[in-house]
Formats: C-alpha cells, structure tokens, sequence
C-alpha cells in the first residue's frame, strides 16, 4: 500500500522495501503519520516491529554521515564494497537542496563519488586520506576493453574554481600512473572559464580527461542512485 501512495513511495530507495528507520522531514513525517492513522496500520505480518512510529518533529539528514562499506585494504587503500542507505537519502536531498553539498565533509564527499562508481558496476577502492597520489577514488570496470578511472574530488564552494594548474595535475598523475584509461575531475564547484581554452587540455577531453563540474554531478549521483544493484545496510 505505501508504494501504492505516490508521495511515500519517493521515501525508499529503488528495489529495496525492507527499511526500519527513515528520517523524514517534519511534513513528510505528519504526511506518513496521518497515513498510518487512517489505514490503521500495526507491525508488519511476520515482522519483529512493534509499532510504526512517525516523528512529528522529524530530525534532519546528517549530510556527513557514514556512506560506504568498506572492505579490505589494497594497494591504492580500501575496497568499496556497497553503499548504505543514508548514500541514497543524502543523494535525494541534494537533488532538491543542491547547495547543501558545501557544506558536506571532503571525506564524506569522496565516499559520495566513490558509491556513485560502485552502483555503476565498477570495482571501486577509495584511497587514504593522506598520500593519496593525487586521486580519491579508483575505479576499475573489468572485462573485454577494461577501463580504470582515477578521479580527483574537489568539494569546493561556488565561488572557488578548479583552475588550469589543477587539472594540469591531474592530467601528469594519469600520465605517470601509465595504466590508467582516464582521470576524471569532480567538483562542486565549476572549471575555470578559459580552461578549455588551453590546447594541451582541450585536446583529451572528453576521452583522456573528464570534467565533472556541479551541474553534471548532480545528474549523474541520481542516475547511479537509480541503478538497480544490491544494498548494505
């Protein structure tokens, strides 16, 4: 019945209709409240809820918390092994409060993209913070013609461009690595206005470099979020 109700069903992830807690905004939380009154709802058949339980006073999604599971260490850091649940809110939150992305934790926002990679189908490690070798998140997509991305994540607020230097950068580090297929840039922020104005970079973008400035990013965390794959909890 609940994803029969077009707004509740905005509420939980695609494919995965076995969540035990939501934070919900304060109307959001009286919408499924007065839902649940109506129907008269109780606990679910077979389920160990004793009761359903709707906030009024809803708490607010922590933008900085926890997003990926993570797995075992490996040369470039740590596996990524699925994304959690809070990945998906804090994703839907951003498509309808874009600005709140500055003020998320640079961490957590490397976690952001590298669950992003994971939901495409990559096998994605996330590096240490420290001695990271100029890229964030590693993504491998095995098979015939087997691609490896290096991307380079900058949460940097609206009025602080990625410049011409910094892609330079990251365009040596590819280059140095030797079997990287592509570095990628993502950022918050926007690219430099005469950035592509420069030869040397024009020339491998698209193939050899992406950039992933914010009205691209968006997009593209809600289409991974769409992706039909796994869940951990």
């Amino acid at each position: 019945m609940l994803w029969d109700n077009r707004e509740l069903k905005k509420l939980f992830p695609v494919r995965y209709d076995d969540l035990y807690a939501l934070y919900l905004r304060p109307g959001l939380a009286n919408y499924l409240n007065d839902f649940i009154r109506e129907n008269k709802f109780g606990a679910p058949h077979g389920s160990a809820t004793i009761s359903w339980i709707a906030q009024e006073d809803a708490p607010q999604i922590d933008i900085n918390a926890e997003l990926i599971v993570q797995g075992d260490k490996t040369n470039e850091g740590r596996l990524v092994l699925g994304v959690r649940i809070a990945w998906f809110e804090i994703i839907r939150h951003f498509q309808n409060n874009p600005e709140e992305i500055f003020r998320m934790d640079p961490r957590r926002f490397e976690e952001l993209i590298a669950g992003a990679y994971e939901r495409e189908g990559y096998s994605v490690e996330l590096t240490d913070r420290s001695g990271d070798r100029g890229r964030d998140v590693v993504a491998t997509l095995h098979g015939v013609g087997s691609i490896r991305i290096f991307d380079q994540v900058k949460r940097y607020k609206i009025n602080r461009p990625v410049t011409a230097d910094e892609v330079r950068a990251l365009v040596g580090v590819i280059t140095m690595a030797g079997n990287v297929s592509k570095g990628v840039l993502t950022t918050t922020s926007h690219f430099a206005p005469t950035l592509l104005d420069d030869p040397d970079i024009a020339r491998l973008v698209p193939h050899r470099l992406e950039l992933k400035p914010r009205e691209i990013l968006l997009p593209w965390l809600g289409v991974a979020a769409s992706r039909k794959r796994k869940i951990v909890v």
